[in-house]
């Protein structure tokens, strides 16, 4: 018998690509193994930073409102019935109770015109000029008897022409011309009257209105009669007073007090008195110490740091009992930032003298894990006792020992230290000062403005007033006219919208008037820059170049500091760099000192500015994470090729087995058909 050559034909019948995938997979398990654990391992570090920069950021948050005593000396305040007067108390205001009366509230000086048939009736042209101060005024008579100008008030001119010359126009251009004035229009039954009220209470900011009328009449009223009809002034009482001007009046603790507002900052000190009704009986206004802020933001500072301490903890710390640490474990940027935030913290404040220096000495305790724990009544007591101490704990503070000079900032060199502080040179304001041409101003010796010298121009800190007409008619008094002058600079639109004023005053002894910048430095001055036809001869102001204001000099650390207007900052070649001093006095020479020191939250904010900057710490350490990543992957890639080159050597060794084999199969099958053509063989 004949055994038959058996063989699978071209191919084999084996799944050739299946051998050769596991033969591959198979050499490179370990290598495929490695990379798993190599990027795991890169990738939970990149996350572990993540979470610890966010947790550094959530602390730090935690630290901003422990940087200012405002926060460590609040004191609330109670009304027994705020339907009559509610407080809001400052840091200044002393615990107490005091028993408050209100008579009368502050009202504002409110004006109505005659009725008018329509909101678009035609008025006039010509101008409105509105001034603010104290107006003797019998409404009961209709005597106006007198008005005595508010210095601090400002005086402005409204000009009425085709494009506004109706009730309505009128009213819009009042509104939209930020002159301290409020207009409405009511309908009265019989027509339209337009009303105006003073934006301010209070008897020296009652309204006077005068008028240049178009036909030239400024005093009569009636329909025909134009602007004239909205004169309220010592000339014409066209306007009907609804409502006088008035003071509030009330008492504390039985003293006697008035105010021109109805919200009282000063009588009661660092308390604010909102009066809102007339007592039927008195008021008690309590004052307390206030410790919930301050005792909320140093728990939440307390559970910021400790919410830190976990992060750390399970980022970088080791777990004896499971032998298994995190995945920051002994890195070193983990390592420097936990020192360096540890050393502040637990630290005493540089330069700072006293029983209160140190978090320690505010009642912050550390626990055996490394997190913090507040004693809320030994805090407590030091709010009660010593809270102006307190932020210089946490804060970058600059303590003077000249009371008139005041620390404004330091920059992030600033070094911890005292410096000496000298001034050569006190800041003045710019100025202009008239010629001598003013009268005296005795009985018989008046002076009279007119349209040919009451029109000026003038720039102040570098901005121009815009052409400015002083009120018209007889002046008996240099102090009356420096008011008028005064008033009408300070309400000029232009230096109004850029925060600008001036103070104007006269010098009887010269004869003139002097006009100071309210601001000082180099960037002050007062320039006369244009004139009416005889406003040389009558007020003394003429086309020219006023002083200069100039900036403070001195010295800060010995060394000659930086003067913008009164503020002297430390040259850079100090240790004081970036100090900045506000100098305030009349005294030049030494100063005394002013002592820096960096507390808690400005060194840690600084050190976390820095880390978590995007080239800081925690960035140079995610982008060297992932350079690891990028050369595992590279490796990882190279490999493949390598994997690649395996597989096709395999593929080739199996397809010349199967040619061999499919070349067997082939001559297994020839011989056996010759075997079964021979003689005698019998195929089964």
């Amino acid at each position: 018998m004949v055994t038959a050559v058996t063989a699978s034909g071209v191919g084999s019948g084996i799944d050739v690509q299946s051998v050769v995938a596991q033969l591959v997979a198979a050499d490179r398990a370990g290598s495929d193994l490695q990379y798993t654990r190599d990027t795991n391992k890169v990738n939970t570090q990149i996350s572990a930073l993540g979470s610890l920069k966010s947790a550094l950021a959530n602390f730090q948050s935690s630290l901003g409102s422990l940087d200012s005593i405002k926060n460590f000396d609040k004191k609330s305040a109670t009304s027994s019935d705020t339907t009559y007067v509610t407080p809001i108390a400052r840091a200044a205001a002393v615990p107490s109770s005091y028993s408050v009366e209100v008579s009368q509230l502050a009202t504002s000086h409110s004006l109505a015109s005659m009725s008018f048939a329509a909101t678009d009736t035609t008025i006039g042209t010509g101008t409105m000029t509105f001034r603010f101060g104290s107006t003797t005024y019998n409404a009961n008579t209709d005597a106006y008897t007198g008005f005595a100008l508010n210095p601090d008030s400002k005086v402005t001119t409204l000009t009425i022409d085709s494009s506004n010359n109706t009730l309505g126009g009128i009213m819009t251009a009042i509104n939209n011309g930020n002159f301290g004035v409020k207009a409405s229009i009511v309908h009265a039954g019989d027509g339209y009257k337009l009303l105006l009220a003073s934006d301010k209470t209070g008897v020296k900011n009652s309204l006077e209105v005068t008028v240049a009328d178009g036909d030239s009449d400024n005093t009569n009223t009636g329909a025909a009669a134009g602007l004239s009809n909205f004169a309220f002034n010592s000339a014409a009482t066209n306007l009907d007073q609804t409502s006088a001007a008035l003071d509030a009046n009330y008492k504390i603790n039985g003293l006697p007090l008035t105010s021109s507002l109805n919200v009282v900052k000063e009588a009661m000190g660092g308390v604010d008195l909102t009066l809102s009704k007339v007592t039927t009986a008195p008021v008690t206004v309590t004052i307390q110490k206030d410790n919930s802020t301050a005792l909320a933001a140093m728990q939440g500072f307390v559970s910021g740091y400790n919410s830190l301490v976990r992060t750390l903890t399970s980022l970088s710390g080791y777990d004896a009992a499971k032998k298994v640490g995190g995945p920051l474990l002994g890195d070193f940027t983990v390592r420097a930032i936990t020192t360096q935030a540890n050393t502040i913290l637990r630290s005493a404040v540089g330069g700072l003298i006293g029983d209160v220096t140190s978090l320690t000495s505010l009642g912050i305790k550390t626990n055996t894990d490394g997190s913090f724990t507040l004693d809320s009544t030994k805090f407590t007591d030091l709010l009660n006792s010593a809270p102006q101490k307190l932020p210089q704990v946490f804060s970058a503070v600059g303590t003077p020992t000249d009371n008139k000079i005041s620390f404004k900032t330091a920059s992030d060199d600033t070094v911890v230290g005292s410096y000496a502080v000298n001034v050569s040179h006190l800041a003045t304001a710019g100025s202009f000062a008239g010629n001598g041409v003013l009268p005296n101003f005795t009985p018989g010796n008046y002076l009279t403005l007119d349209a040919n010298n009451s029109t000026f121009t003038l720039n102040v800190d570098g901005v121009s007033s815009g052409s400015l007409s002083l009120t018209q008619g007889e002046y008996q008094s240099g102090a009356a006219l420096a008011q008028e002058i005064q008033s009408r600079i300070n309400g000029a639109t232009p230096l109004v919208n850029a925060g600008i004023g001036v103070t104007v005053s006269y010098d009887a002894g010269n004869q003139n008037f002097k006009i100071l910048s309210n601001s000082v430095g180099s960037t002050s001055n007062v320039d006369v820059t244009a004139v009416g036809t005889n406003v040389a001869s009558a007020l003394g102001l003429s086309v020219q170049t006023g002083t200069l204001g100039t900036n403070v000099a001195g010295t800060i650390a010995g060394v000659a500091a930086t003067g913008a207007g009164a503020v002297l900052t430390a040259a850079d070649s100090t240790d004081a760099k970036g100090l900045q001093l506000s100098v305030d006095g009349t005294t030049t020479g030494d100063r005394g000192t002013v002592n820096f020191t960096r507390g808690v939250t400005n060194k840690l904010n600084l050190l976390f500015n820095k880390v978590l900057d995007d080239s800081g710490g925690l960035a140079n350490r995610l982008t060297n994470f992932t350079t690891q990543i990028k050369t595992i992957n590279d490796a990882h890639d190279r490999k493949e090729l390598r994997w690649t080159a395996v597989k096709n050597r395999y593929l080739a060794q199996f397809n010349a087995m199967d040619t061999l084999v499919a070349k067997l199969n082939s001559t297994g099958t020839f011989l056996q058909q010759q075997l079964a053509s021979l003689p005698g063989v019998v195929s089964k």
